[in-house]
């Protein structure tokens, strides 16, 4: 259920932490980083799913659960579909 892209310093950053802990990380290099840490590029889906926009109860931030992960999935597999729609259209 880990679909999201980090680079190699973030992710080793975090070790086995909580979603909390992962999340508020993600949130800090992306913005102004952190002291002794610079500021890197974090995909927008990686982001989405650590402010959970692809969930449809967002009331726990604390955690990310198997709901969050099978609507991220579905999310993926919507936008690959379109993606192969596109490409059937413009084979024609």
């Amino acid at each position: 259920w880990n679909f999201c892209l980090l680079d190699q310093s973030t992710n080793r950053s975090y070790g086995n932490s909580i979603f909390a802990s992962k999340r508020k990380e993600i949130l800090l290099r992306d913005q102004d980083g952190k002291p002794n840490k610079e500021r890197v590029f974090i995909l927008e889906c990686t982001k989405n799913v650590f402010t959970k926009s692809y969930s449809a109860d967002v009331n726990d931030l604390r955690a990310w659960g198997e709901e969050d992960a099978t609507q991220y999935l579905e999310c993926i597999k919507n936008t690959l579909d379109n993606f192969k729609l596109d490409n059937n259209l413009l084979e024609k």
